[in-house]
């Protein structure tokens, strides 16, 4: 993500035309000597990384905000410290591109936040069919990934751009000089 593009979402979102599309931060099953048996919630670097996210949505500024994750414990944990709750939604967990759940849910003048996974971001379509992602969301680099977004006059929906959990802290203080 640019810091142009950073700016072009945060003016999004000061306008409550934004969209965030946040993948689960890291889940105990990829370190379950963390988390004890049968948890298939959040590790300790998961939940540091949903904290990041957090605050850097935070920075964004106050605006209205619209907060969806998947029924999940790992989904919902991570809405928990990365934006403070929200609803649990089936349609954030199921197979199928989740594009005119989106359009549904999504409101003039409020910015949507959608806890999900990454299958659901791999199948970001537009309206066209056209995938939005170039890349593979489920690799382990990827969790805690954020695509940015908003739906385009005609209803399809556009990236700005992505960012991982480490990347949150520094845009701040990068757009801020530029």
């Amino acid at each position: 993500l640019t810091n142009q593009q950073y700016r072009d979402f945060k003016n999004l979102w000061h306008h409550g035309e934004a969209i965030i599309l946040l993948r689960h931060t890291e889940k105990c099953s990829i370190h379950p000597e963390q988390c004890g048996l049968n948890d298939t919630g959040l590790t300790g670097q998961g939940i540091v990384e949903a904290e990041i996210i957090g605050r850097g949505i935070d920075e964004l500024g106050e605006h209205q905000i619209k907060r969806f994750y998947s029924p999940a414990l790992r989904t919902m944990l991570t809405a928990h410290f990365a934006v403070h709750g929200g609803e649990g939604r089936d349609w954030l967990r199921q197979d199928g591109s989740i594009l005119p759940r989106i359009q549904e849910a999504k409101r003039a003048d409020t910015n949507l936040v959608l806890v999900t996974h990454s299958h659901c971001l791999n199948e970001l379509q537009n309206q066209n069919g056209d995938y939005l992602l170039d890349y593979n969301a489920g690799k382990l680099e990827n969790l805690g990934i954020a695509v940015l977004a908003k739906l385009t006059d005609s209803g399809d929906l556009e990236t700005i751009g992505c960012l991982r959990p480490n990347q949150w802290s520094k845009l701040g203080k990068h757009t801020d000089e530029s």
